[in-house]
């Protein structure tokens, strides 16, 4: 989940992840080109932080990937507007 949404500065993603050994998050535009790409590594509930500044406000799409024992698992893909 991604908060506040819409965002002005910073956007924080929380998730809770009792079996992954480590967290992606994709930040895609509309047109499919992946802007960022965020990573950690989890232990239980985490939150990560990502700073906006530098991105066009607009509506882009951000996709949660869980490794498991070497395996990524996709998770649904979300929508986020930025705003300034």
């Amino acid at each position: 989940m991604a908060f506040p949404n819409p965002a002005k500065d910073r956007v924080r993603f929380a998730w809770k992840a009792a079996q992954a050994d480590f967290v992606k998050i994709n930040i895609y535009s509309l047109t499919g080109e992946r802007i960022a790409e965020l990573s950690a590594t989890p232990a239980g509930e985490n939150t990560l932080a990502w700073s906006t500044s530098g991105i066009a406000p607009g509506v882009y799409m951000y996709q949660v990937v869980l490794t498991v024992q070497g395996r990524e698992e996709r998770q649904g893909i979300r929508k986020l507007a930025i705003v300034k």
